[in-house]
């Protein structure tokens, strides 16, 4: 049988129903037999209660699984309009391996459900597991206040997105509470805070210049320019920013403002929203010395100057990075690693709002 052969179910797949998922599995990986290699290394739940998610989560798990190999649950719960109280549907995301020829293919079960996330949708996800495999759980909408113990027990990595925050004080207190039901040191990956990488690396290169650091202490204004849905990433943004200084965050008045420890000096943050979107767009120093690193659509670069005070220029150039949500997911994955700072910048943007 020729590779081509083998055509996995378009679109989120063929209906099954929900007791015979793993039986149609196995008929579907039949006609395969000999053609393609299943692949597996983690299972990826992806959550959401937005209607019609469905065919779009399936698309971006297209695009992730060219690089991770997983076992991709979707779920759409919600919904009241059911045949069932769960409907099903299998299919697979099948790319040619980079030797040629034999595909490799990751299997995938849809889930449209009735209503929101409760026992019932808890226990279908737990059952299709692949139980050997870390489970990832992009979760998609505003975090539970009330979690289904059973189900947050087993997340070894919760992927979340904290651009639709409203409040970074009360979604951090849920994020703890999700953590100390995990029996698994639950690793937290926020898609927002990976938007800003490229730009804090940036900052980083820019300030290893000859003579720029030293000019830190002297910044009086901070300006960060962000999309109409990025304020949490910017606050995140400038909240790094703090850390990496050792500077206390403290609202004053209606201004953010940054200070260094035993000193009254001031640097006041300023968030500007232009464009759209959840990204944060540049971010500007003044001082003694300027600085701007910011984004080049153009160029999908980020370009990093500073002007010091004698009038000398340094200028750097990093990579961006893609800005959708299968690949921020993919970056994310092949990371793979805690984020060691990420707690600490949340903490410090929580105590700000509580």
């Amino acid at each position: 049988m020729a590779a081509a052969e083998f055509l996995a179910p378009a679109g989120i797949g063929i209906e099954v129903p929900l007791g015979r998922v793993d039986s149609e599995l196995k008929k579907l990986w039949k006609q395969g037999e000999g053609v393609v290699t299943r692949a597996s290394l983690i299972n990826l739940v992806i959550y959401s209660e937005v209607e019609g998610s469905l065919p779009i989560n399936s698309t971006m798990a297209a695009e992730i699984t060219q690089d991770h190999a997983c076992r991709v649950l979707l779920v759409e719960a919600g919904r009241r309009d059911l045949s069932a109280e769960v409907e099903a549907w299998i299919t697979a995301h099948c790319h040619v391996s980079r030797a040629g020829g034999r595909q490799v293919c990751c299997e995938q079960v849809a889930f449209r459900v009735a209503g929101p996330l409760d026992a019932l949708t808890a226990n279908t996800i737990l059952a299709h597991l692949d139980s050997d495999l870390p489970l990832v759980l992009w979760w998609q909408p505003a975090l539970p206040t009330e979690p289904h113990r059973e189900l947050w027990s087993r997340v070894d990595r919760l992927i979340f997105d904290s651009a639709t925050w409203i409040n970074a004080g009360v979604e951090a207190g849920k994020l703890r509470s999700l953590q100390q039901i995990s029996t698994h040191a639950m690793i937290l990956s926020d898609l927002n805070w990976n938007r800003s990488l490229p730009l804090r690396t940036a900052m980083a290169q820019l300030h290893d210049q000859p003579g720029v650091a030293c000019g830190l202490p002297s910044l009086t204004n901070i300006i960060i320019h962000h999309g109409t849905e990025g304020k949490t990433g910017a606050q995140l943004l400038a909240a790094w920013f703090a850390r990496q200084m050792k500077w206390k965050m403290k609202i004053v008045g209606t201004t953010t403002a940054l200070f260094a420890p035993d000193s009254n000096i001031r640097c006041e943050v300023e968030y500007i929203a232009e464009g759209d979107g959840p990204h944060v767009i540049a971010i500007e120093g003044r001082g003694d010395y300027q600085f701007q690193v910011r984004f080049a659509p153009e160029s999908g670069l980020v370009m990093g100057s500073t002007t010091l005070a004698d009038g000398h220029v340094y200028k750097v150039t990093a990579p961006g990075v893609k800005m959708d949500a299968a690949q921020l997911m993919g970056a994310e994955l092949e990371r793979g690693s805690e984020h060691r700072i990420y707690p600490e910048v949340l903490a410090m943007l929580a105590a700000l709002q509580n």
